[in-house]
């Protein structure tokens, strides 16, 4: 509890519940919303993952600016970016508008991500864990309660998700006002930052081999509010409050067995945390594929993605921060989105692409995707000892 008596803790929190929370009601919605207007689903998979595949390509440029221009700075462009982005979301209708929007998007969490995720990871000691590990479960906290308010105001067939949003997030220019930039520890001297610190970071063989799980990671998770969506939709003409059954399935195991992680969390048991993760994982993608029962799809499928999540997420996010120096992490941070951008960029138009080409052969792919996660994580494991363990 004396965590939440440092701002330097509860305002980052307090600000990405905030943002969290404005991201689960709209962006799953995204997809069946623009279905509503007329879109292709060609069309929606690459607006989808135009932001992960922007943020993978201003990677370089966003991590040149994180070292040399104040944080507080960087991140108000971000917020600015953001905001135009979803008003182009609310207001526009064309595809290359929403392609824009798409863009702007990507550039805005490209910059906040890393300042946020740097924030936490600059804490001092075992406090940077916690703080890490709570703001998954706030994470999930606003995903739990997110996907039922969008579709109570109209996620799907309306904009006032999206509009509801860009409000929050002015109100989120609050903490970012307050919060104390001064804990990110940058080197002023380096005066080639692509060299020392960007090539540096890519070279950090540890680093690789957590960004790479992450891509493969995030092409599993980008599935649920677009393929899986289109699915639910498909098999039960409402999409929108089965997706919500579902999301609200996930995020509520996220939470509950989150706390059962944290409290054992101690012991540092990564390689059967993660093990455990994947089994869940494939269980999901088999029930997903033969469990014909929409509401008990919604809730067993997400159930086992909820809890396999909780297992796997938060110590990629951990390791990532101890596998380089401090003056290294908001490049790492940004590396690794970047990483798992191509992820997102990917994930979208391939499973949309594959569902409308062959059911059982989307499964099959789920199913392998899984499968090669988990052989990464064993030659990570073989070949690299984990820094967290040496610790005491």
């Amino acid at each position: 509890m004396k965590d939440f008596t440092n701002k330097n803790v509860t305002l980052p929190l307090t600000l990405n519940l905030i943002i969290t929370f404005g991201n689960f009601f709209s962006l799953p919605f995204l997809t069946l919303l623009l279905q509503h207007r007329g879109m292709k689903l060609t069309l929606i998979g690459i607006i989808l993952g135009i932001p992960s595949f922007i943020s993978f390509i201003a990677s370089p440029l966003i991590s040149y600016l994180l070292n040399r221009y104040s944080p507080k700075l960087i991140m108000f462009i971000s917020f600015f970016l953001i905001i135009v982005g979803f008003s182009g979301y609310t207001l526009l209708q064309s595809f290359y508008g929403l392609a824009l929007s798409a863009c702007l998007v990507g550039l805005g969490f490209c910059i906040y991500n890393p300042i946020y995720q740097t924030l936490l990871s600059s804490l001092p000691g075992k406090q940077s864990d916690r703080a890490m590990m709570t703001s998954y479960w706030l994470a999930n906290l606003a995903g739990a309660i997110g996907p039922l308010v969008g579709s109570l105001i109209g996620g799907g067939k309306s904009s006032k998700p999206f509009i509801l949003y860009i409000v929050l997030l002015f109100i989120a220019l609050i903490p970012v006002s307050l919060i104390d930039y001064t804990i990110i520890k940058v080197d002023k001297d380096n005066k080639n930052i692509l060299k020392n610190t960007f090539w540096s970071v890519l070279k950090n063989h540890t680093f690789l081999l957590l960004a790479s799980i992450y891509l493969l990671y995030f092409i599993i998770e980008t599935q649920y509010d677009s393929s899986f969506a289109i699915h639910l939709q498909a098999i039960s003409n409402n999409g929108a409050r089965y997706l919500s059954y579902m999301m609200l399935s996930l995020t509520v195991s996220v939470l509950l067995s989150q706390l059962i992680v944290m409290t054992f969390a101690k012991y540092e048991k990564y390689k059967l945390e993660i093990f455990i993760g994947l089994v869940l994982y494939l269980l999901a993608i088999i029930g997903f594929i033969l469990i014909k029962n929409v509401l008990i799809l919604s809730i067993v499928v997400g159930s086992l993605l909820g809890v396999g999540e909780s297992m796997i997420g938060p110590r990629i996010q951990i390791l990532i921060g101890k596998s380089v120096s401090p003056e290294q992490k908001s490049t790492a941070f940004t590396l690794n989105n970047g990483f798992g951008n191509i992820g997102y960029s990917l994930g979208p138009s391939l499973g949309l692409s594959l569902i409308a080409f062959n059911f059982n052969l989307y499964g099959i792919i789920l199913f392998g995707l899984i499968i090669l996660i988990g052989f990464i994580f064993f030659l990570f494991f073989k070949s690299q000892p984990l820094s967290a363990e040496k610790e005491s």
